[in-house]
């Protein structure tokens, strides 16, 4: 049965397996802080490729349970009262009533969600669209379902012709204002100021339409086609522009930018000198030229175009830096002094913000800076400088350079790889290219880099070491575990040697290897600490948590401020004796070392936990600010201001991660991921774009940026990150990927293409018959798509195969047949949790609730904290009428306070037990998040109970005026007619 109101998770249609379709719109995925095991010695976490195959089926509990009845009102006062007077005055039409009333509650409650929300509809019906906007921003920013917020804001603000701001806060909607083609023009190259690309380019197109023969609309849209990297197309529209504007300068001047960006020095040097025909006072024309004689040597002309504008502009720092540059050329060296000084001073006296404009003076202050040391300054001028002149191919290699030498090997990364494709010939490039992925442990894109720097200068010995670091690092086990395996009685060369063996053993899953081979390691070096840090890591993967603090314990007796091992202490600690005890061991911890932020880090998670949120933000701040450039702690920060619903915070903390840690595709991820919370829905595709262009070949990254983009309903832009991912071929799940969005898009043709080459590929076994099935379930050939999945179970009989015959069958009708083949295979495979997930939900299905309650009984014991299961065990409880259903549901909302499913489910449980004031709390929070017409009839049904006909028939009647089809209509319309008038 299908649920209303919901949206299936966008990892999911990107990864799951076909059976994840059994219920066509899944639960809205839970924002959890994850909690897992972290030792010093980091180990190789799992990455189930089915993570989200049980979204939550707690609204579908209600479908069986049916509506509460015999239960009686609640006298109760404060916040909720209020809120239910202020509905009730809103209905009568008392919308000033309604005002007080609510601004009466936020006093005391000033993160009341459904308050806010309401306020800000009441402004709007007596007209005041300013304090609308504010209330509804408000809400939008505490995590309100954003086309509740924009409908209202809209007109919000049509009232007070901020006709700007909806271009920036509602996208989707018709742009208002002039039609004139010069009003488009300006506002188009507004939006391009700002990054909002395609507005801009639909700006842009509006102007041209209504005005075919100007000139102005074609640069705009030449400057589009340049920022999307679509230069040959960018060159038509300006030889277009030229067309219908053969003397246009701008046009010229923009045409030989281009073609100096492509490095066609001679066609480039046409066009400006066209230009300067046109316009001989073209100062930006004689610098440029300048520049670009100088690189032909050519320094007679070069000197006679920088003299030009220093004649003019005296003080202008590019024409001074100019003319000291070829001084220094021809070897004047008075000439040179003079002119460098006098370079110098101009540049000093230019304001920064003028700087920042100009790549020309961007160059002069970067290598200055370089120069006199100043780091960070040069790194701010040159990050700007190759944004605008992003083909000064030297200038680049100078960037990368000072980002490794500071310690940025992510945005190092990102410059160096760039380099790589249009200097392919040059070793230094790719050595530094492979450093930089070692460092941020992208060791299979490191060995490549590396490879490649080895075969441009094989005679560099310097290149073996790192070559064979990063093949380690890759797992690569001919040119790793071979150069690593003990010999003989030899254990290791040396313990980093030995321990690296073991870890590599330990991530292939090869426990009882890398157990052999660290204990005669331990026993080769048994007062190392390092070593024996990472043998009690071993034993405690193994399952013998004593063998392993005997080890942490004895590399601590070692070496008393080995915080490594204290700190896999601490995490036994937490788990065998409570947060007391790991506590007091981190706190210690920090007192030998106050910047040790891994114990910061634990700490906060524990302050979580037990629901201490201001002290959990007190330790992230602390690990943040004494280790600034951990993204990781950066990330965990802002995730905990979103649970909390500090979204302007997490918006904040997300955007200065992402200005420091320019060029790097994670952080600009979760800035994307924050500004989507945040209801920016513009600005988060935006930051998926330059995500998706800085995550160059990362396959991995490339898939987590598809499913952002698959979230905020961009398909085809996910559909062209998906295609890079799979011209990556560095991940496998991409083009399994890229083919269950055309299947969810409905394009069968394209994905029966992409499964027959994966079939000829033969890569994965029985992949290709997964993919036929989903295909066929899609098209409602269910007989064929069992057909596919017989043939994927016969040739790999494993988890996702089981899952994905089950839901055919299921849908065949075949049910029991289909609940019997997955209760034997969790049977002979206890450890597949993502099969025992999907066997609670068929035992659900089956009406079969003992079984589904034990299974999740079970199932919570191994994840205690899994709001998804908390929530479907308080529904099986409320249908039993066992004790517990309201523990459970309370236990859901502390472990994802905002999800919606699990405030519904709460607030329902609450009615069922008579608490209606009580459960009007919840589910108006719900229904804030997530306009969800099931929730709709839960708040109408208490409505109802509470005597509050009138607003129990307007709810209704929203519910039964929507289109969105849900099995219960009738029940609705039965309950409808019952309370009209």
């Amino acid at each position: 049965m299908s649920i209303p109101g919901q949206t299936e998770s966008a990892q999911s249609t990107l990864n799951s397996g076909s059976y994840c379709a059994v219920r066509k719109s899944a639960c809205a995925a839970t924002h959890l802080l994850a909690k897992k095991e972290r030792f010093a010695v980091s180990l190789p976490s799992s990455n189930p490729l089915h993570r989200h195959l049980d979204a939550c089926f707690a609204l579908l509990m209600t479908l069986l349970a049916g509506l509460a009845t015999s239960v009686h009102a609640n006298d109760g006062k404060g916040t909720e009262s209020l809120y239910e007077d202020a509905r009730a005055r809103m209905t009568s039409g008392d919308y000033s009533g309604a005002v007080v009333q609510l601004k009466v509650l936020l006093q005391s409650d000033n993160r009341h969600l459904p308050a806010r929300l309401l306020l800000g509809e009441a402004y709007l019906r007596i007209g005041q669209g300013a304090a609308a906007e504010k209330e509804l921003k408000i809400a939008l920013g505490l995590g309100a379902d954003k086309y509740e917020v924009f409908r209202r804001l809209g007109n919000a603000l049509l009232l007070q012709r901020k006709y700007k701001d909806i271009l920036e806060l509602i996208d989707g909607k018709e742009p208002l204002g002039s039609q004139h083609y010069e009003i488009r023009t300006l506002r188009g190259r507004a939006q391009y100021e700002l990054g909002n690309i395609d507005a801009a380019e639909q700006e842009f197109k509006t102007a041209h339409e209504l005005a075919l023969r100007r000139a102005e609309p074609l640069l705009g849209l030449a400057l589009i086609a340049d920022a999307r990297g679509d230069h040959d197309r960018a060159a038509k529209i300006l030889n277009q522009a030229l067309d219908v504007a053969p003397d246009n300068v701008e046009a010229w001047y923009q045409r030989a930018e281009q073609f100096r960006a492509k490095g066609e020095t001679d066609v480039a040097l046409a066009a400006f000198s066209k230009s300067l025909t046109l316009q001989p006072n073209h100062m930006r024309a004689h610098l440029a030229r300048a520049n670009l004689l100088i690189t032909q040597g050519d320094y007679a002309k070069a000197l006679a175009d920088a003299e030009y504008v220093h004649r003019a502009v005296p003080k202008d720092p590019e024409a001074t830096f100019l003319i000291w540059q070829i001084a220094m050329f021809r070897g004047d060296k008075a000439a040179a002094k003079a002119a460098g000084e006098q370079a110098f001073g101009a540049l000093t006296s230019v304001p920064e913000p003028i700087i920042m404009k100009e790549p020309s003076l961007l160059r002069i202050a970067s290598l200055v800076s370089v120069a006199r040391r100043d780091y960070e300054r040069g790194l701010r001028y040159l990050q700007r400088f190759v944004e605008l002149r992003p083909n000064d191919h030297q200038m680049r290699k100078v960037l990368g350079q000072i980002q490794l030498q500071t310690g940025d090997a992510k945005a190092a990364a990102s410059t160096f790889f760039e380099l790589s494709k249009v200097m392919p010939r040059d070793a230094d490039v790719f050595a530094a290219l492979g450093r930089s992925y070692s460092q941020t442990n992208r060791f299979n894109e490191a060995t490549t880099a590396f490879e490649r720097a080895v075969a441009l200068a094989p005679t560099d010995r310097g290149l073996v070491a790192p070559l064979a670091l990063s093949r380690i690092g890759a797992g690569d086990t001919d040119a790793g575990l071979n150069d690593l395996a003990p010999t003989g009685d030899t254990p290791a060369i040396t313990p980093e040697a030995g321990v690296l063996y073991a870890m590599l053993q330990l991530k292939r899953g090869n426990l009882g290897e890398a157990k052999t081979s660290i204990e005669k390691l331990a026993q080769a070096f048994p007062a190392n600490p390092f070593v024996l840090n990472f043998y009690g890591t071993v034993l405690l993967k193994a399952g013998d948590a004593k063998g392993a603090r005997e080890k942490f314990e004895k590399a601590l007796t070692l070496q008393q401020q080995y915080l490594a091992a204290a700190y896999n202490l601490a995490q036994l600690d937490l788990r065998e004796q409570g947060a007391p005890a790991a506590t007091k061991r981190l706190q210690e911890m920090l007192v030998d070392d106050p910047k040790f932020s891994p114990a910061m880090d634990l700490l906060a998670d524990i302050a979580i936990a037990e629901e201490k949120y201001d002290d959990a933000l007190r330790w992230l701040q602390k690990a943040v600010a004494v280790a600034p450039n951990s993204a990781e702690q950066q990330a965990k920060l802002i995730q905990l201001f979103l649970r909390l619903g500090r979204t302007n915070e997490a918006l904040l903390a997300a955007s200065t991660l992402a200005a420091r840690d320019n060029n790097s595709p994670e952080s600009t991820l979760m800035l994307a991921r924050v500004q989507s919370a945040a209801g920016k829905h513009q600005e988060a595709l935006n930051s998926l774009q330059r995500a998706m262009r800085e995550a160059g070949l990362n396959g991995p990254l490339l898939l987590e940026i598809a499913a952002q983009q698959v979230a905020l309903d961009d398909h085809g832009a996910a559909r062209r990150t998906l295609q890079k991912a799979v011209a990556a071929g560095e991940d496998k799940t991409a083009l399994p990927a890229l083919v269950r969005l055309e299947i969810n898009a409905g394009n069968s043709d394209d994905a029966e293409r992409r499964i027959a080459s994966i079939r000829d590929t033969a890569q994965t076994p029985g992949l290709a018959d997964i993919l036929l099935g989903e295909l066929r379930l899609k098209q409602g050939r269910t007989k064929e798509a069992v057909s596919a999945y017989d043939a994927a179970y016969a040739a790999a009989p494993n988890t996702e195969t089981v899952l994905g015959l089950y839901q055919a069958k299921s849908l065949l009708g075949e049910h029991k047949a289909a609940l019997a083949l997955l209760e034997t295979w969790t049977m002979d495979h206890p450890d597949q949790t993502s099969a025992k997930r999907t066997l609670a939900l068929g035992y659900i299905a089956d009406h079969n609730l003992n079984k589904a309650r034990v299974l999740h009984e079970q199932l919570i014991q191994e994840n205690p904290n899994d709001a998804t299961l908390l929530a479907n065990l308080a529904r099986i409880l409320q249908l039993q009428k066992a004790p517990g259903a309201r523990d459970y549901a309370e236990r859901a909302v502390r472990a994802a306070p905002q999800w919606p499913v699990g405030l519904d489910t709460l607030g329902w449980i609450l009615a069922s037990e008579g608490e209606f004031e009580g459960s009007l709390k919840y589910l108006r929070d719900s229904i804030a998040r997530d306009a969800n017409p099931l929730t709709r009839f839960h708040i109408a049904s208490v409505l109802n109970e509470l005597g509050r006909k009138d607003e129990a028939r307007l709810e209704l009647k929203q519910l039964l005026d929507s289109d969105t089809p849900v099995a219960w209509r009738a029940d609705a319309q039965k309950l409808y007619d019952s309370i009209k008038k």
